[in-house]
């Protein structure tokens, strides 16, 4: 278990891959959980990548294809937490993975 004293006091970068995100459903309650504006919507074969910024961090989801959400669109992402990535921002060592 990651201890506070790991990371008290040190920046860290945080990560979580694309598909590790999804999109919340309208009324779904979740603890964990990003909002952002769709910057750019690509598709891709079976899938489709949303590209937003939020407070100078760059995100990507993969989400269904059948998602509705275009660019300038405001979504909700959950966030599966036994996925992040923790990262000493000045060592970029693994803290949490």
């Amino acid at each position: 278990a990651l201890e506070r004293a790991d990371v008290a006091g040190k920046a860290v970068v945080a990560g979580i891959r694309p598909e590790h995100l999804r999109l919340l459903k309208d009324g779904e309650e979740e603890v964990s959980f990003i909002s952002g504006e769709v910057d750019v919507y690509e598709m891709l074969g079976s899938e489709v990548l949303l590209y937003f910024d939020i407070d100078e961090a760059n995100f990507t989801a993969k989400v269904n294809p059948r998602t509705t959400a275009r660019p300038g669109d405001t979504v909700k992402l959950a966030l599966d937490l036994e996925k992040v990535h923790i990262f000493d921002k000045d060592s970029e060592l693994v803290i949490l993975n």
